[in-house]
């Protein structure tokens, strides 16, 4: 290796450094690696090698197809928890390890491509704006979810939203927008409850109620 200087000029060269690569262990690799996207991780998993020399595995990853690998964890079970799963494609493998702390030949890679970064907390319980009450039998309520403070610039897959009183039960439905509407059969008092989806289908907590009368 030769340094060099802002004006261009070199330094001595360094004494030569060797590198030897770890051999790896002769345990066999692990196969049929699969990853599943969750809010709160990636959960990938794999077959055991059936090798009786093994004594766990180890997790790596990295978020560029030719970048580095990083091993972010070990285990002894045939699965594993990316909790730190970035958003984007993440390309991942395993490898069985051996009594003598060894790697196998890396298992065949599965690669994860995730709408959100895997995150502890699911959404916060979303906002709700009463737009009109409607008609019973006429024309329908009208109600607006949003995300919940904080969870402005999260992907949300939608609402889980139910209104029902004394006008009547709607049954829980789904919005992917967060524009709530049905058409109340009855006159009377009626409450409104949404929960914010995560973009893996994580439940947030319920809303405060919407409490409203329809028929006024």
């Amino acid at each position: 290796m030769v340094a060099v200087d802002a004006a261009g000029n070199l330094a001595p060269v360094s004494d030569a450094g060797v590198v030897t690569r770890p051999v790896a262990s002769a345990v066999a690799a692990p196969a049929g690696l699969t990853s599943t996207p969750a809010d709160a991780s990636t959960k990938v998993t794999w077959t055991a090698s059936d090798d009786a020399g093994v004594t766990g595995y180890r997790f790596y990853r990295r978020t560029a197809a030719t970048g580095a690998w990083s091993l972010l964890g070990a285990t002894s079970g045939t699965s594993y928890d990316d909790t730190s799963a970035p958003r984007g494609k993440a390309y991942c493998y395993v490898a069985a390890v051996d009594a003598q702390d060894a790697d196998s030949l890396p298992s065949t890679e599965t690669v994860v491509d995730r709408l959100t970064p895997a995150t502890a907390t699911g959404p916060a319980a979303p906002k709700q704006t009463l737009v009109t009450t409607g008609v019973p039998a006429r024309s329908p309520i009208q109600v607006t979810a949003t995300p919940g403070a904080g969870d402005e610039a999260r992907v949300l897959k939608g609402y889980s939203w139910e209104i029902a009183g004394a006008c009547g039960a709607s049954g829980t439905r789904f919005s992917t927008t967060g524009t709530l509407s049905w058409t109340a059969p009855h006159n009377g008092p009626c409450i409104a409850e949404v929960y914010a989806m995560g973009a893996y289908g994580r439940q947030s907590a319920q809303s405060t109620s919407l409490e409203f009368f329809v028929g006024r």
